[in-house]
């Protein structure tokens, strides 16, 4: 599914920086 990590992490980057990084590392581990 390294694909579909690719597409995550492209809609977080367009995502603004609002959301706490530990969020974004939780979210990257439970999707990775």
């Amino acid at each position: 599914m390294s694909s579909d990590n690719e597409l995550f992490r492209g809609r977080f980057d367009n995502v603004p920086n609002r959301k706490p990084i530990s969020v974004r590392i939780f979210i990257s581990s439970t999707f990775a």
